[in-house]
């Protein structure tokens, strides 16, 4: 008696190649949604810039950036000394630089005047190829400089040292 329908050995071809394919699309994406995710914190990060700087000018307060450098490492915009207003965690980075040293701790606090002015500092991101990405947010204006390489970078705050 012939049935029509899928015999055992016709579904599993079809589950292994649903299978392969579904592995090729995790791959494809991958890369792109990693890379989103960086381009996320570094616009968090600018973001948070804004606030601070705004805040200050607004209210005539100082404020302060302060980034905690772990894994992941965290922003957090304190608006007064004793409360902390917005937080994120940023993942994707690695490291801040101040002009007045060469490496960092582990807590960086940017201070922020009530003029809206900081010292210039910058930022380094590490994409999903373990590539270096700098920032540098200049002090006055809060203007971010990209595509910076870790030499360029240090001309720049060192310029800025004390």
């Amino acid at each position: 008696m012939n049935r029509p329908g899928w015999t055992l050995m016709e579904l599993i071809v079809v589950v292994a190649l649903m299978a392969v394919i579904s592995a090729g699309a995790i791959v494809v994406v991958r890369a792109p949604l990693a890379a989103g995710r960086m381009q996320s914190d570094i616009d968090a990060a600018l973001q948070a810039d804004r606030l601070a700087r705004s805040h200050a000018l607004r209210f005539g307060r100082p404020s302060d950036l302060v980034y905690e450098i772990g894994s992941p490492a965290t922003l957090i915009v304190e608006q007064t000394p004793s409360k902390a207003g917005a937080s994120r965690q940023l993942e994707s980075l690695k490291d801040v630089r101040l002009p007045s040293a060469s490496r960092t701790t582990r807590s960086v606090t940017i201070p922020i005047d009530a003029d809206g002015r900081s010292p210039s500092y910058g930022l380094r991101f590490v994409n999903t190829r373990d590539e270096d990405v700098w920032i540098v947010v200049a002090g006055g204006t809060g203007q971010p400089l990209q595509g910076l390489t870790q030499q360029d970078v240090n001309e720049l705050l060192e310029a800025q040292s004390p």
